[in-house]
């Protein structure tokens, strides 16, 4: 189970209160869901925690895409990325906002994802023409070749209000990518433990932005 909501929403849904005596072994990718899965009732002995992990061998093989050839950007253009599907707990609204709010204007917002979500989408789009951001956010919908934007890429953005890895942050810095993400998820929180920077708290738009301006 790789729950990422699990950081804004612990209840137990009525299938799992009724179905957990079926489930012979529940496997989360963090504490937090092992710890979830007792209050939901699973026995201790029937759950087991491996943490979330990437083969960085395909990471190692991966070659710079030419995103900026591909969005037609200027060769000095930086190019802040987010790798997500575009859905509400990933806080692609505060990418926004802070983008919005960076001192310098030539940062241009790449993201790369599924849009799943046709509500959420049309109004990440109203937000970026309401805050004049047009010429500077590019939806580069699914791709095959994140490894490959890592390493075309100045700055890897994460702005999730919540999450239970996230692996994304492992390909950014597995990348050589510099990060600016909000503190969330197990991998998030054992990184900045280490006093990686670029963490701020969840939801802050204005503190995405000043980090983004420090880095």
């Amino acid at each position: 189970d790789h729950y990422g909501g699990i950081e804004r929403d612990r209840s137990v849904p009525a299938w799992l209160r009724v179905g957990h005596r079926w489930i012979e072994q529940y496997v989360g990718v963090s504490p937090q869901l092992a710890d979830w899965a007792r209050t939901a009732g699973i026995p201790r002995d029937r759950i087991a925690m491996i943490p979330n992990g990437v083969d960085l061998r395909r990471l190692a093989r991966a070659t710079a895409v030419d995103l900026r050839g591909e969005l037609r950007l200027a060769p000095d253009r930086r190019i802040v990325l987010v790798v997500a599907t575009v859905r509400r707990d990933k806080g692609i609204e505060l990418a926004l906002e802070a983008l919005a709010k960076l001192r310098s204007t030539d940062a241009h917002l790449a993201i790369a994802g599924a849009m799943p979500d046709t509500a959420y989408a049309t109004a990440l789009l109203a937000t970026r023409d309401r805050l004049g951001l047009g010429e500077r956010v590019s939806f580069l919908g699914p791709r095959r070749d994140v490894a490959g934007l890592a390493r075309s890429a100045d700055v890897g953005l994460l702005s999730s209000h919540t999450e239970s890895g996230p692996l994304v942050l492992v390909e950014y810095l597995a990348a050589g990518l510099p990060i600016v993400a909000t503190r969330v998820g197990e991998i998030g929180r054992r990184l900045h433990a280490l006093g990686v920077p670029g963490f701020v708290p969840p939801g802050r738009a204005d503190q995405l932005a000043a980090a983004l301006d420090e880095l």
